[in-house]
Order: C-alpha cells, then structure tokens, then sequence
C-alpha cells in the first residue's frame, strides 16, 4: 500500500524496521529496484545465505568495475565453476611494467613444480622441477640472441645445456661432467664455418677437437693432459692430401703420413718405426738417425738382417745366424771398393765362370758356344779361333743351349771389359767338329780348322797349351754342341 513516493527520502531507515521484519516474503519480486537501494547501503549480513543467486542478478548487471582487485579468490569459487566457457580466448599475466607469472604446484612436493616466467634478462622461462624442489629442466626463451634449454641432474646440477646461439652464431650443445664442468661440447659454427665438436678432459681443459671445416677440409685434434696438440688428422694437411701428423712432448711434429704425392710416411729428428711381436720384443726396428736402418730380430731377441745406409759413408746389410752372429757382410764402401764377405757362397743361376771379353768374330757374328783365342794385335781382347791346336786358346762363348754363366766378372771402363761373357771354368756348351773324330766323353777338346769350332785332340804332343776342357758328352758325326767341362791345359 506504501511505495517509495509516500515516503520521504531516508524517512525509513534500518531503524524504523525490526530486525528480519521484512524479508524475501515481504518484497514483492522486482519490488525493489537498484534505485530504491542507496550505495553501499546492503551487506553480506543483511542478506540470507544464498538468497542472491544468479537469477536474482541481471546478465551483466556485475562486471569487473563491481569486484575489486583481489576481492575474489580461489576459496570464494566452487571447484570447476571457471571453465573455458568462463574465459576468453586469451589469458593474461601481468600488464605493462609488471612480468606475468604461472605457478602450478606438486602435492607431494609442496613447492611449484611448473613455474612459467614472463620475461627477465633471459625473456620468458620454463621451469620443470622434480618432486624434491630441484631444476630439472629450464628453458629460455632468449640467452643473448637465442633461445636456450638446461637439463639437471638429481641433485640440481646443469648436465646438458642447448644454446640456439652458442659459437660464431651456430648452436651448441654442452655436455657436463659429475662435478659440473664441460665434458663434451658440439657447435653448429666452430672456428671455421662447419661445425665442431670437443671432448674435454677431467681437469676441463680440451682433449680432442673435431672440426668440420678447418682452412676448407676436416680436422681431429688430439691433446695431451696439458692441452698441448699430439696427433693431428687433416682432411687437407699437405697440399690437396689428407695427412696425419704426430707432435712430441714439446709440440714439434716428428711424423707424418701424408696421402700426396703417391703417399709418404716421414719421420723427424732421428725417429724409429718398431713393429713388435705378441711378446712385446722388437721384430722390426726401421730408423733415421744419421742415416737410415732398418733391423729385423729373430724370435729370441737376436739381430736377423741389419741394414744401414749410412755405415761409414756407405750402405751396408749384415745377415746373422741363429746365434746372432754375423755371417754375411754386403759393404757398399769396403777400402773404397763394394764387398761381399761371407763363408760360402752358392750361385743357382749358372754353371760357369765367366769374364767380358770384346769379340772379333772374324767377319761372322759371334755365336754362343764358339771357341775363341787371344787376339794378339789387340791386347785384352778376343777373336774367334780358326786353326786347329791353337795354342792362343782362351774360352767358350757363355750362354749355349741355355747354360748361362753362374759368376760373371769385369770392370767397367778398362781393358778388363767388354760385350760378350767368355767362359775360362766351369760347364758350358761348346761347339765341335767331329769330321776329325767322333767325340766320346772323357775326350780333351781342341780348336780345329773349323772358325769357332773345336775337336777331339789325336795328336797329345802337338795339343800341349792348346786344350780348352774335357768333352762330357757325345758326338758321333758332325757339327753339333757338345757339353764341356772348360780347364785349360
């Protein structure tokens, strides 16, 4: 019956009216307005527990400019009353000035286990950590130019870390040792263009280096415990060949096996190739001291074969026997002279014994097998012999039917030289004439009219000084090859 209009402002107040006198039941709904209501005037206590609900509150009637900063908080909201269909396509964290934070926390750990960050001196982070409260992975979104991810050990320790900007604007990977230092480091751009790879030692300093463009080829470096280079492999090293090379304990390079020039294996500084048997004991020792060596060892530690190059001022081989003594000596400079000295020497490639001889055959060519005599108006040399019992007889041409000379001697540019070997001992094949005679073994052989050719010796007086050897086989008729033992009587 009474309405706002009958009543003059503020001439009924809260107490003009019992306590709870009017309630719910006793307004109308819609009966009071937002008009009727002065600001700030209804609190939470004048109102009954959930007797404002949402369809006492228009749609849009509450906005942000109703809630204050704060005011609403996790315990103010039922579980799950916020949804997506509750928020906008986008969330944001923070404002101008401010750095935007997300923190999603672990039960059993109590602390946050997801921590996501703004932005800092790194731009925006990532922390994932382990139940304990431990980093177990950190990711930034810019370390200097580039991005960069951490992973950590149990007890909280940098392990592995990934640098989208690490070297010469390459990415990187580090990989860290127990008590956190780099052990491993792989670069996207090293010291050239390529990519590079080093492998440290327990004390952090560079143990091997692997560079995939060093001065346009590939490079492996190996260093010692004082970070010093030892053993080089370059794709490039030598020219256009690869070549590795190994450094003593001052750095100078004393080998290398370069791949230019059809190959080459050098040492430096006097250094030694030693290849060693299952025991450990020298089987091959190659040098280059003052000179070149090379020894080879038998089994039980005794020298086998030494060669020198530079024994006095000459090369020299020296062959031992199972007790290590010397048994043969090939000396390139014995008195001025080669030399071989030994206690027996075996020659299988012949059977006779042979000097060189210049030839004069007598307007015919000298054959193998002919018999020859001294030629009295040219002093060391020869000619075809052309009489019978020629006293002048010398040899028989070496290499008949096949029989080569075993040792053949001379000296090059004196009259003890020349073009064809003449045999003066030993076996070789003869030509003979047995129209005087037929040959029998055992038979002594002389020269005989027949220019070359010898024959059997019928007159012994007459033959004295003029027999060139003892047939060793037959003739009966003709002109043929006989095999004659040459001894000149």
């Amino acid at each position: 019956s009474l309405t706002a209009n009958d009543l003059a402002p503020n001439s009924v107040g809260a107490s003009e009216i019992a306590t709870s006198a009017v309630g719910t039941s006793e307004i109308a709904s819609g009966g009071v307005a937002s008009s009727e209501v002065l600001d700030n005037s209804l609190t939470a206590s004048d109102l009954a527990a959930n007797s404002v609900g949402a369809s006492e509150i228009a749609t849009g009637a509450v906005g942000t400019s109703e809630v204050a900063n704060g005011s609403l908080t996790g315990a103010d909201m039922a579980n799950n009353t916020v949804g997506s269909a509750q928020l906008a396509d986008s969330i944001g964290l923070g404002s101008s000035g401010i750095d935007g934070e997300l923190r999603i926390y672990s039960s059993s750990g109590g602390g946050d286990s997801i921590f996501l960050d703004g932005g800092d001196t790194y731009g925006g982070r990532l922390w994932l950590r382990s139940n304990d409260g431990q980093n177990g992975v950190w990711m930034a979104g810019g370390s200097g130019d580039a991005g960069i991810i951490q992973l950590y050990n149990t007890n909280g320790s940098s392990r592995v870390e990934i640098d989208g900007y690490g070297s010469g604007g390459g990415g990187s990977a580090t990989f860290n040792a127990a008590d956190g230092s780099a052990s491993f480091r792989i670069y996207g751009e090293g010291t050239g263009s390529g990519g590079s790879a080093t492998v440290n030692a327990a004390d952090g300093s560079e143990s091997v280096r692997i560079d995939g463009d060093s001065s346009g080829a590939g490079l492996i470096s190996v260093k010692n415990s004082g970070g010093g280079t030892r053993v080089e492999l370059d794709g490039q090293g030598y020219g256009s060949g690869g070549e590795v090379a190994l450094m003593d304990s001052a750095g100078v390079e004393v080998a290398n096996l370069r791949a230019s020039g059809g190959g080459q294996l050098n040492l430096y500084n006097g250094g030694d190739i030693v290849v060693q048997e299952t025991d450990g004991t020298s089987g091959v020792v190659i040098g280059g001291g003052t000179g070149g060596f090379q020894r080879l060892y038998q089994h039980d530690g005794n020298s086998g074969i030494y060669l020198d190059g530079d024994s006095g001022g000459a090369g020299r081989i020296q062959v031992y026997d199972a007790a290590g003594s010397v048994t043969i000596t090939l000396d390139g400079d014995y008195g001025g002279d080669g030399r071989i000295i030994t206690d027996e020497l075996e020659i299988t490639g012949g059977s006779d014994l042979s000097e060189q001889f210049d030839i004069d055959g007598l307007s015919q060519d000298v054959e193998p097998g002919m018999i020859v005599c001294i030629d009295a108006a040219n002093p060391g040399k020869l000619t075809v012999s052309s009489k019978a019992y020629d006293r002048k007889v010398a040899g028989v041409v070496s290499g008949a039917n096949g029989v080569k000379p075993g040792l053949l001697m001379g000296q090059t540019g004196t009259v003890a030289d020349g073009e064809y070997a003449v045999a003066l001992t030993g076996r070789v094949y003869c030509k003979v004439d047995a129209g005087q005679g037929a040959i029998e073994p055992g038979d002594l052989i002389t020269t005989s009219d027949v220019p070359g050719h010898g024959m059997r010796v019928a007159d012994h007086g007459q033959a004295q000084g003029a027999i060139i050897g003892k047939a060793m086989t037959p003739l009966a008729e003709g002109q043929g090859l006989v095999l004659v033992l040459v001894s000149l009587q």
